[in-house]
């Protein structure tokens, strides 16, 4: 067993694997901070990689997750916080990929999509969660409104054929959003996707 203390002495809310990679690197998110380790393959260590600090001291992240950039072939990693802010970041530059900005209020989770690497969900205080793609600012959709939730959304997950997104939320409910073909959910995403490959042809 391999134990890591972070220097800035907070709560840690959040770890994940990137599962593009082959080498074995996590990321965790605790206050203002997004630290990458990898795990040496000779022993059963952690290893510090890279520590990104948000440029707001006010930020305190609450849920990570892994994304792939096919535009730019980065892996990144994605956080959000009190803020509201999701931060996309390519983890070898440093550089900021985008601000994802909607939520009326802190972001409680964040996933992404199993079938398409840019496309991530999140989970927020605001009782929605929301769908988006990394080099988009703004939200593909809104799940909420007159059928969402009554509280603050949890956590939400993506089935295997991201055809469904589950969310889970403090009003003590479930709720199970088709967002598969047909839904209109479905061509925003191909949209953004279709919109991006023309701006990125012309740069």
């Amino acid at each position: 067993m391999s134990t890591v203390y972070e220097s800035h002495k907070k709560t840690i809310y959040g770890c994940a694997f990137n599962p593009y990679s082959e080498i074995p690197y996590f990321a965790t998110v605790g206050d203002n901070r997004i630290t990458v380790y990898q795990i040496p393959s000779d022993k059963p260590s952690v290893t510090l990689l890279r520590s990104y600090q948000d440029p707001s001291k006010e930020e305190a992240f609450f849920a990570v997750c892994w994304a792939y950039d096919t535009f730019s072939n980065a892996h990144a990693v994605v956080a959000g916080g009190m803020l509201g802010i999701i931060r996309v970041i390519d983890f070898n530059s440093g550089a900021l990929i985008a601000n994802l900005i909607g939520h009326g209020d802190a972001v409680n989770d964040v996933r992404v999509c199993p079938k398409d690497s840019t496309i991530i969900a999140s989970a927020s205080k605001d009782f929605t969660a929301r769908i988006w793609h990394i080099r988009n600012s703004a939200c593909l959709a809104i799940l909420g409104g007159v059928e969402g939730h009554l509280d603050q959304v949890l956590s939400v997950d993506f089935d295997v054929t991201s055809e469904y997104l589950a969310s889970a939320s403090m009003d003590h409910t479930v709720k199970l959003w088709f967002i598969g073909k047909g839904s209109g959910v479905d061509k925003r995403i191909e949209q953004a996707g279709s919109d991006l490959k023309v701006s990125m042809k012309f740069e």
